[in-house]
Protein backbone atom coordinates (compact mmCIF):
# COMPACT_ATOMS: atom_id res chain seq x y z
CA UNK A 1 0.00 0.00 0.00
CA UNK A 2 1.19 3.52 -0.83
CA UNK A 3 -0.02 6.19 1.58
CA UNK A 4 0.32 9.92 1.97
CA UNK A 5 0.18 11.34 5.47
CA UNK A 6 -1.86 14.46 6.07
CA UNK A 7 0.00 17.09 8.09
CA UNK A 8 -1.78 16.31 11.37
CA UNK A 9 -1.26 12.57 10.82
CA UNK A 10 2.51 13.04 10.66
CA UNK A 11 2.48 15.12 13.84
CA UNK A 12 0.23 12.63 15.68
CA UNK A 13 2.47 9.75 14.58
CA UNK A 14 5.72 11.45 15.62
CA UNK A 15 4.22 12.37 19.00
CA UNK A 16 2.70 8.89 19.49
CA UNK A 17 -0.52 10.78 20.13
CA UNK A 18 -3.69 9.02 21.30
CA UNK A 19 -5.44 11.10 18.59
CA UNK A 20 -3.97 8.72 16.01
CA UNK A 21 -6.28 5.73 15.60
CA UNK A 22 -4.53 2.35 16.17
CA UNK A 23 -5.65 1.25 12.70
CA UNK A 24 -3.85 4.20 11.08
CA UNK A 25 -0.73 3.70 13.17
CA UNK A 26 -0.68 0.03 12.15
CA UNK A 27 -0.91 0.96 8.46
CA UNK A 28 2.03 3.36 8.80
CA UNK A 29 4.12 0.76 10.62
CA UNK A 30 3.42 -2.16 8.26
CA UNK A 31 6.54 -3.34 6.48
CA UNK A 32 4.83 -3.39 3.09
CA UNK A 33 3.45 0.17 3.37
CA UNK A 34 5.26 2.91 1.47
CA UNK A 35 4.76 6.11 3.47
CA UNK A 36 5.09 9.57 1.92
CA UNK A 37 4.71 13.14 3.16
CA UNK A 38 4.12 16.01 0.76
CA UNK A 39 6.42 19.01 0.70
CA UNK A 40 3.17 20.95 1.10
CA UNK A 41 2.77 19.46 4.58
CA UNK A 42 6.35 20.30 5.51
CA UNK A 43 5.78 23.83 4.26
CA UNK A 44 2.55 24.08 6.29
CA UNK A 45 4.36 22.92 9.44
CA UNK A 46 7.14 25.47 8.84
CA UNK A 47 4.68 28.34 8.41
CA UNK A 48 2.59 27.46 11.47
CA UNK A 49 5.70 26.85 13.57
CA UNK A 50 7.25 30.14 12.45
CA UNK A 51 4.07 32.03 13.34
CA UNK A 52 3.98 30.42 16.79
CA UNK A 53 0.72 28.60 15.98
CA UNK A 54 2.29 25.15 16.30
CA UNK A 55 4.41 23.63 19.03
CA UNK A 56 6.63 20.71 18.12
CA UNK A 57 7.83 17.92 20.38
CA UNK A 58 11.16 17.80 18.51
CA UNK A 59 13.20 20.53 16.81
CA UNK A 60 12.07 21.35 13.28
CA UNK A 61 15.41 20.29 11.81
CA UNK A 62 15.19 16.91 13.55
CA UNK A 63 11.60 16.36 12.41
CA UNK A 64 12.37 17.13 8.77
CA UNK A 65 15.48 14.99 8.58
CA UNK A 66 16.23 12.47 11.31
CA UNK A 67 12.62 11.70 12.27
CA UNK A 68 11.50 11.11 8.69
CA UNK A 69 14.48 8.82 8.08
CA UNK A 70 13.94 6.93 11.35
CA UNK A 71 10.26 6.34 10.51
CA UNK A 72 10.97 5.56 6.83
CA UNK A 73 8.74 8.41 5.64
CA UNK A 74 9.66 9.69 2.19
CA UNK A 75 9.37 13.44 1.55
CA UNK A 76 7.69 13.98 -1.81
CA UNK A 77 8.42 17.01 -3.95
CA UNK A 78 5.61 18.89 -5.61
CA UNK A 79 5.66 17.73 -9.22
CA UNK A 80 4.08 19.19 -12.36
CA UNK A 81 1.61 16.27 -12.44
CA UNK A 82 0.42 17.26 -8.97
CA UNK A 83 -0.19 20.83 -10.15
CA UNK A 84 -2.09 19.65 -13.21
CA UNK A 85 -4.29 17.52 -10.93
CA UNK A 86 -4.68 20.54 -8.63
CA UNK A 87 -5.92 22.70 -11.50
CA UNK A 88 -8.59 20.08 -12.29
CA UNK A 89 -10.02 19.93 -8.75
CA UNK A 90 -13.52 21.30 -8.38
CA UNK A 91 -13.68 24.67 -6.69
CA UNK A 92 -15.43 23.87 -3.46
CA UNK A 93 -15.83 25.81 -0.25
CA UNK A 94 -12.75 24.03 1.07
CA UNK A 95 -10.09 26.41 -0.20
CA UNK A 96 -7.15 25.48 2.03
CA UNK A 97 -4.27 25.50 -0.48
CA UNK A 98 -2.28 22.87 1.42
CA UNK A 99 -5.21 20.47 1.58
CA UNK A 100 -6.04 21.01 -2.07
CA UNK A 101 -2.45 20.22 -3.05
CA UNK A 102 -2.46 17.13 -0.82
CA UNK A 103 -5.69 15.96 -2.47
CA UNK A 104 -4.26 16.54 -5.94
CA UNK A 105 -1.09 14.65 -5.02
CA UNK A 106 -3.14 11.67 -3.86
CA UNK A 107 -5.09 11.63 -7.10
CA UNK A 108 -2.00 12.04 -9.31
CA UNK A 109 0.03 9.39 -7.46
CA UNK A 110 -2.85 7.01 -6.63
CA UNK A 111 -2.11 7.28 -2.91
CA UNK A 112 -4.42 6.48 -0.02
CA UNK A 113 -4.57 9.48 2.29
CA UNK A 114 -4.30 8.94 6.03
CA UNK A 115 -6.33 11.85 7.41
CA UNK A 116 -9.19 12.62 9.77
CA UNK A 117 -10.31 15.49 7.51
CA UNK A 118 -13.56 14.51 5.76
CA UNK A 119 -13.24 17.51 3.40
CA UNK A 120 -10.99 15.32 1.22
CA UNK A 121 -13.92 13.03 0.47
CA UNK A 122 -15.42 15.67 -1.83
CA UNK A 123 -12.41 15.27 -4.14
CA UNK A 124 -12.69 11.51 -4.57
CA UNK A 125 -9.55 10.81 -2.55
CA UNK A 126 -9.24 7.37 -0.93
CA UNK A 127 -9.02 8.25 2.75
CA UNK A 128 -8.52 6.11 5.84
CA UNK A 129 -8.98 7.16 9.43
Amino acid sequence: MRVLLDTHTLLFFVDDSPNLPPKVKAIIEQDDTEVFISSASLWEITIKYGLGDLELSVPLEYLFHDQLIADDIVPLSILPAHLVALSALPRRKHRDPFDRLIAATCLAEDFTLLSKDTAFDAYGVRRVW
